[in-house]
């Protein structure tokens, strides 16, 4: 996030707006003239101003790698699945200007809209781009899984839609008209592959970032989080939301309320944790994997779980349980504030909230916790709280917060030992069984990339709109 953070006895706040219209989010507290040109899905891939033939030119002329790192989402805790867009059009209300005060980012004004915090981890998306004297197609090399993928757009000029898996091709060839390149998806930390951190989010989005920069689109981040959002779930045949990629963006540990309107969606957000409070979220949550068995068949994917959690909605017994969440995210992200800041009281109120939402979610999705029910019950028990990430499910990892002390407590109780990317990867690769905890760090940077604009490359701009208020002022 550019600027301040929240200092409530300075009366500051700052807000990123990241919304690609201003009428997609009429009922939007901050509508203003600074938001950038809207208009429908079909203007925000815009006219190419970079021919395939150039692009080649420009990438065999690179001097050095061109690499786009996204940070996989660490934590979203209550709130999760907020982000879903059943969720944001089901939750969403207009908001009374007199509701409204601007120094109050946990005010029930805030309620209004669909809310989730997460955190942004150094866990890398790593895309690097090159030439590929393969002028008419596109190749995908995944590293992680040894597997090298050619399309021949001259035999088969349009990539099927509702496969993740053909995403590169999808997204850099269809949509962004690119031909001749190479695609590498570098391996990332045996963390990722565990569940619930958003990984495929963040590969859509850092696959339209990289199609926007080497066309020559010159998308804003706010069209292709968007874009990436609605291709994830209409395209490319997800159940997901936005806080992946979202937490990406902005880095760091932030508060997001989602926007819809229009077939758009966006969000704005504030930094709920400061850098310098880091160190009590490493003191007060633990990453926990209480035991995953990779040797046995895991039917899991975010589709399967949040599909009943969606269709729950549809009945007023669901609907009345969920719509409870918005105001739990907002009240936790108050806590988890002042708590971060060190009042320790705080923390059991985030316990209490994020067990609240635990609590509706088993209601009302089967599988949310699948074989994880004990370990949940006994972290309760000891006065802390276990929340499956994501949208949950057999294998998912879990974060165990608490006052301080509980997570040295529930390590203890469960003979839980730190995981260590090596002893990961071993398990990875002979199928065994993984229990413990992962050391993590938040990122307060987010994405990062490089080696383009010394290609010749116009950068995507970063910030849409961003709003400083004191004392009421803008």
């Amino acid at each position: 996030m550019i600027g301040g953070g929240i200092q409530m006895a300075g009366k500051t706040v700052s807000y990123r707006i990241v919304s690609p219209a201003a009428d997609a989010v009429a009922r939007d507290f901050l509508i203003s003239k600074k938001f950038m040109n809207g208009g429908t899905m079909d203007t925000f891939i815009r006219a190419k101003t970079n021919d395939t033939k150039k692009v080649i030119k420009m990438l065999e002329a690179a001097k050095k790698p061109l690499i786009f790192t996204g940070k996989l989402r660490l934590f979203d805790i209550t709130g999760s699945s907020n982000d879903l867009l059943k969720w944001q059009a089901a939750f969403s209300r207009a908001v009374d200007q007199r509701e409204v005060d601007y120094l109050k980012p946990f005010g029930s004004w805030t309620k209004a809209f669909p809310t989730l915090s997460a955190c942004c981890s150094k866990i890398p998306v790593k895309i690097e781009v090159a030439f590929s004297n393969k002028t008419d197609d596109i190749v995908f090399d995944n590293l992680a899984f040894d597997k090298l993928v050619q399309w021949d757009f001259k035999r088969h000029p349009s990539v099927p839609i509702g496969r993740m898996d053909l995403a590169p091709f999808y997204i850099l060839g269809n949509v962004y008209g690119l031909r001749g390149i190479k695609v590498t998806s570098h391996p990332t930390t045996a963390v990722a592959k565990c569940g619930g951190l958003e990984s495929s989010n963040a590969f859509v989005f850092a696959l339209h970032w990289i199609g926007s920069v080497l066309s020559g689109t010159g998308n804003n981040i706010a069209e292709l989080f968007s874009r990436s959002v609605i291709d994830a779930n209409y395209t490319l045949g997800d159940n997901t939301g936005g806080q992946g990629i979202s937490a990406m963006i902005e880095g760091g540990y932030h508060t997001f309320h989602y926007l819809i309107g229009n077939g758009m969606v966006g969000y704005f957000s504030h930094e709920v944790v400061s850098k310098s409070c880091y160190q009590n979220i490493y003191e007060h949550i633990d990453l926990v994997q209480p035991g995953r068995d990779f040797g046995a068949k895991l039917e899991r994917t975010d589709t399967e779980i949040n599909d009943p959690w969606c269709a729950a909605l549809e009945t007023p017994e669901g609907f009345n349980q969920q719509s409870r969440i918005p105001a739990l995210a907002v009240d936790f992200a108050k806590a988890l504030h002042y708590a971060a800041a060190g009042n320790e009281n705080a923390w059991k109120e985030a316990v209490k909230l994020a067990n609240a939402q635990v609590d509706i979610r088993v209601n009302r999705g089967p599988k949310y916790l699948h074989g994880n029910e004990e370990f949940v019950k006994t972290v309760r028990k000891m006065g802390g709280a276990a929340f499956a990430l994501g949208a949950g499910g057999p294998g998912a990892m879990f974060a165990v917060l608490g006052p301080k002390g509980l997570t040295e407590d529930v390590r203890a109780r469960f003979g839980l030992v730190p995981i260590t990317e090596e002893v990961a990867q071993a398990v990875l690769k002979n199928n065994g069984k993984l229990k413990g905890y992962f050391p993590y760090e938040i990122d307060a940077k987010g994405m990062e990339y490089s080696g383009f604009e010394e290609a010749g490359f116009g950068i995507t701009p970063l910030s849409p709109l961003e709003v400083v208020l004191n004392d009421g002022k803008r």
